[in-house]
């Protein structure tokens, strides 16, 4: 008869020692129970282990042979990949994508299999290698021959003591030309594996992962979760895959070309880091040529761009560090904040360049009768080219001298004699007959005023005597 514990074990306070294990009647608890560390029973630790069962929905093909040192095998790869649909849960066995097992904690586990074939499968084999293949040197672990004349076979139960767990476990079935394993659900018994630890936890029910197994479905050889899943956040996932924190991950591929965003506009990343490496940007007209965004030693490269369109632009100066701005209103650009604009050479749509450039002298031709004795030259609006006839002298006065442009003045005088010029308007010189340095000799003549500045009287002409 076992002893009975009514109390809760939350009311013994005077139970401080471990309970002894040379204690042999049972312990029956009616209160709640709660532990915070681990509990060990004679099946080991509580709460680990569980394992997987391996069902076929369909039949699949036997993968193709090799000859090793013992004899012809056939690989046996039992992931979802190779058309197994997988139950179960385990804290202790993972299966690869490659078909493989895998084990996070040495020790005994116990693979149990039956096999229906087209023909007899002859042998199972288990085999351990440092990659996720299959090896090829067949020195097994354990090595099974069932009892060739009976298909399908009677059940086949090897047990596994693994001692490495960096090395991945693989299987291979040996045959009398068989080319199809039969689904599970077959008359007569069809094709299935188990494996679970040999002592302590066993077959769990629920999804890979500890997942309720309800969450999980199975399609022909696929398995897919159709719920959200939540990595790292709150119990209840707010997308289809909520990953809270950081997470790694090689490339990021889209299931369909130019469809799927990187953020919206009230969800949006906040920074982006780029390596050396360039971003391309396909054109939305034709040829749909693309374009390539990078940076050069410090440069940066719009490869394939044959425009830019902006609005304003501005420039930071690296010494001042103060912002210059070109804009362009109705056709005029505008400088704002530049103190001076440098060029090689500027060309002008007419053909002349920075270096020469000048307005064209705007043409005044007096008739030549009746003859003129003064002249007025503006510089207000343009540069003057003057014609005229005169007899006797001829008084030019200059208005609007600032800012100064270039004058022309041809004067021809009809008669001969003593003739001259008077200058007026400001001038400081006075040109009188007989004592002007810039007597004219001749009956033709040209005065050219270059330079002009009345606030200070500073006057500067030139005559060429023709």
């Amino acid at each position: 008869r076992s002893n009975t514990l009514t109390a809760n074990i939350s009311t013994l306070t005077a139970l401080s020692a471990n309970v002894s294990n040379t204690v042999t009647a049972n312990l029956i608890v009616n209160g709640d129970t709660t532990v915070t560390g681990n509990v060990f029973s004679a099946l080991g630790k509580l709460g680990e282990g569980g394992g997987y069962t391996l069902t076929l929905p369909a039949d699949i093909a036997v993968e193709l042979a090799y000859t090793g040192p013992t004899r012809t095998s056939n690989p046996l790869s039992i992931g979802l990949s190779n058309g197994f649909t997988i139950t179960g849960t385990s804290t202790l066995i993972s299966v690869t994508a490659n078909g493989n097992f895998q084990f996070s904690k040495a020790g005994p586990y116990i693979l149990t299999a039956v096999f229906l074939g087209d023909q007899n499968i002859t042998g199972l084999a288990v085999g351990s290698n440092v990659a996720d293949i299959h090896g090829s040197d067949q020195t097994y672990l354990y090595d099974y021959t069932t009892f060739i004349t009976q298909n399908p076979t009677e059940f086949i139960q090897i047990p596994i003591n693994v001692t490495n767990t960096a090395l991945y476990y693989y299987l291979d079935i040996t045959t009398i030309n068989a080319t199809i394993l039969h689904q599970t659900n077959q008359t007569g018994g069809g094709t299935y594996l188990t494996i679970a630890p040999h002592t302590g936890g066993g077959l769990a029910t629920g999804g890979p992962g500890g997942t309720p197994g309800t969450q999980w479905i199975s399609s022909a050889s696929n398995i897919y979760f159709p719920n959200a899943i939540g990595v790292g956040g709150a119990p209840t996932p707010g997308y289809n895959l909520t990953v809270t924190g950081q997470s790694q991950m090689g490339n990021v591929v889209p299931t369909v070309d130019n469809l799927y965003n990187l953020g919206t506009p009230a969800l949006r990343w906040a920074n982006l880091q780029i390596g050396p490496g360039t971003i391309y940007m396909q054109d939305q007209a034709p040829p749909y040529t693309q374009v390539g965004i990078s940076v050069y030693n410090g440069t940066l490269l719009l490869d394939g761009v044959q425009s830019i369109r902006t609005g304003n632009v501005a420039f930071i100066d690296p010494v001042t560090n103060n912002a210059a701005t070109m804009n362009v209103t109705n056709k005029v650009v505008t400088y704002s904040n530049v103190s001076a604009v440098k060029a090689n050479a500027v060309i002008y749509s007419d053909g002349l360049t920075q270096s020469n450039a000048y307005i064209k002298p705007t043409a005044k031709v007096y008739p030549t009768s009746p003859t003129i004795s003064s002249v007025d030259i503006d510089l207000s609006t343009s540069n003057a080219f003057i014609h005229c006839h005169c007899n006797g002298s001829l008084v030019l006065s200059v208005s609007n001298a600032t800012p100064a442009k270039q004058v022309q003045l041809f004067a021809y005088w009809g008669g001969g004699g003593s003739n001259y010029i008077v200058t007026g308007g400001g001038w400081n010189t006075t040109a009188v007959n007989g004592t002007n340095p810039y007597y004219v000799t001749k009956s033709f003549c040209v005065v050219t005023v270059t330079s002009m500045d009345s606030t200070i009287s500073n006057t500067f002409m030139v005559i060429n005597n023709f």
